[in-house]
């Protein structure tokens, strides 16, 4: 009798867990990033929305701004500087992918790596 008493709390302990486990789901860039309770959202924020400092792709064309070399993203507009203007100078007017680290308070890219996008 008290092993089926166990079973049942066991089993009523977990039905009232089981909403609040976190799922873990992998983005493009292999960050992993935790979600709690929350349904996939049909529109992905940009991958520039991530937290500063963790590597990120960026997707967008390199323009000539303000006399520096500088990434306009696609998904959002927004202008990135890059701090390697020798590697963004070949892209001039290329779709790239850009992969590195965003300082948000001077909207700069520290670039690991630059490839033409698709």
């Amino acid at each position: 009798m008290k092993r089926v008493f166990l079973v049942c709390v066991v089993s009523l302990v977990v039905m009232a867990l089981a909403p609040k486990v976190k799922a873990v789901a992998v983005s493009s860039t292999g960050v992993a990033a935790a979600q709690q309770g929350q349904q996939d959202d049909p529109k992905p924020k940009p991958e520039s929305a991530m937290a500063p400092g963790q590597m990120q792709v960026f997707t967008g064309t390199v323009v000539r701004e303000k006399g520096e070399w500088s990434l306009m993203e696609n998904a959002t507009n927004t202008t990135y500087r890059l701090d390697d203007q020798t590697k963004a100078k070949s892209f001039e007017g290329k779709t790239v992918k850009v992969t590195g680290t965003l300082e948000p308070s001077s909207r700069t890219i520290h670039v690991s790596a630059i490839e033409n996008g698709s």
